[in-house]
């Protein structure tokens, strides 16, 4: 009884669902909440998913980079040099430590900087994400916890815990390593804009515009007559 538009949307409803799952359990099981983020789209298909998966999830906003169908490459292309390196640590965390954990975080930081230069970073570029690897006593669950601006790591961590897992232990919290991972760019790299940024400025000098043309679209369970905007002909900062 089924006519062939219906038959077609319901395997892109059935491709949607088994898309939307994962991304839910996945950022629900590490204490998130999906509506709260934004969604990116990208690959050659993405246009035709993400709509109806940021429906499900009940995401607000999409990103949809102007390279998205050739995003992988142009990531690579882009990606900043990293490098880190680790120290195991035995003992359990205080705030007695920290002068300790400074030092030997202060040789790592040493380390990588001078891995990540030898593989063509900018010096002035290289930052680096100082952190602790820990765990409950009498457990084998650890949390990399970057390091807070009143280094209590300590309170970082069962407050990440109680996020991740929902619940906390009264048990001391040990420190099986210490980390530093540093980032770096290549001379002469060129950053992308920030899309919020590119956002604001679009909306501060908003130029609307409207569709030379029409199609017919399948949608909702009915055709729809929706406009076609051909970026070629779009003129960049448009709001449609």
């Amino acid at each position: 009884e089924l006519t062939p538009e219906e038959v077609a949307l319901g395997f892109l409803n059935v491709a949607n669902e088994a898309m939307s799952r994962p991304i839910r359990n996945i950022t629900e099981a590490r204490g998130y909440a999906p509506e709260r983020h934004n969604l990116v789209s990208f690959g050659g298909a993405g246009g035709q998913h993400a709509c109806s998966i940021a429906e499900r999830l009940g995401i607000k906003r999409i990103l949809v980079h102007k390279w998205s169908s050739v995003l992988s490459a142009h990531g690579i292309s882009q990606a900043e040099l990293q490098y880190e390196a680790y120290e195991p640590y035995a003992g359990n965390f205080s705030l007695d430590l920290l002068e300790e954990i400074r030092e030997r975080a202060a040789r790592l930081r040493q380390k990588v900087a001078c891995e990540l230069l030898s593989q063509g970073a900018d010096k002035s570029s290289v930052t680096f994400d100082e952190a602790l690897v820990l765990r409950y006593f009498g457990t084998d669950t650890t949390i990399t916890i970057s390091k807070p601006e009143d280094e209590d790591y300590g309170i970082a961590f069962r407050a990440h815990h109680l996020r991740e897992f929902a619940f906390t232990l009264n048990r001391k919290v040990v420190i099986d390593s210490i980390k530093v991972r540093g980032t770096g760019s290549a001379a002469g790299m060129v950053q992308d804009e920030s899309p919020f940024e590119e956002l604001a400025a679009t909306k501060a000098n908003a130029r609307g515009i409207k569709a030379t043309e029409t199609q017919k679209v399948y949608t909702n369970g009915g055709w729809q007559h929706v406009g076609v905007y051909r970026l070629d002909a779009t003129p960049q900062g448009s709001i449609l």
